[in-house]
């Protein structure tokens, strides 16, 4: 697939053509206990439409063809000077095409533009995934943020928190920045996002690697 043609359409209303395929995948891609309901992500698009939640980014992809290929959910987060990537999902049958390196790299391409230092997100550890297969993808997930310029960030513990119909899980968390900085530093902005849901490990020193 010729990732030039790829399409990236903001979904800003309930009527946005591409809103079904966007969640249909949303609740495929996703394991239950790491989606927020669908009733919040409805409500959010709800009141972009209205004029406001503009920092919250629901774009859906389409190639040549207009066929919907892949999603991503993303925020800005002005004040902080930081952007937080929720979720970035490819069609099953069409991963391992590059199709999720061209979305990242057009969302890294949007947030430099904004004066942000960088942005943050969750993976899952695999060490606490249930399954062999698993532990592969899981890891897997991880080594495709790296080549593409991000980070983990080690020394810490984090606990991702979806909402109250979902108990919290521990999750690492990567960090993309956009000009060298300190793992303290990346701790710090970090923790400026997700506040007590972030410590440092006793006895271990913060890394990115």
């Amino acid at each position: 697939m010729k990732h030039d043609t790829l399409k990236f359409v903001e979904v800003q209303s309930m009527e946005a053509p591409l809103l079904v395929p966007w969640c249909d995948l949303y609740e495929r891609a996703f394991p239950p206990e790491e989606r927020m309901l669908m009733a919040d992500i409805l409500r959010v698009v709800r009141e972009k439409a209205c004029g406001n939640a503009q920092d919250s980014h629901f774009l859906a992809v389409t190639d040549a063809d207009g066929r919907f290929v892949a999603l991503a959910y993303y925020e800005v987060m002005s004040r902080r000077k930081t952007a937080c990537l929720w979720y970035l999902a490819v069609v099953p049958e069409l991963r391992s095409r590059g199709i999720g390196s061209a979305v990242y790299r057009h969302i890294l391409r949007d947030l430099r533009r904004t004066g942000l230092w960088g942005a943050v997100f969750e993976v899952e550890m695999p060490e606490e995934t249930h399954s062999p297969q698993a532990r592969v993808f899981a890891q897997r997930r991880i080594e495709f943020y790296r080549r593409l310029g991000a980070r983990l960030l080690a020394g810490i513990r984090y606990t991702q928190s979806v909402g109250s119909h979902q108990p919290p899980i521990p999750m690492h968390l990567m960090v993309h920045p956009f000009a060298p900085l300190t793992p303290e530093e990346a701790y710090r902005r970090a923790r400026l996002v997700f506040r007590k849901a972030l410590r440092r490990r006793r006895g271990e020193s913060l890394q990115l690697r």
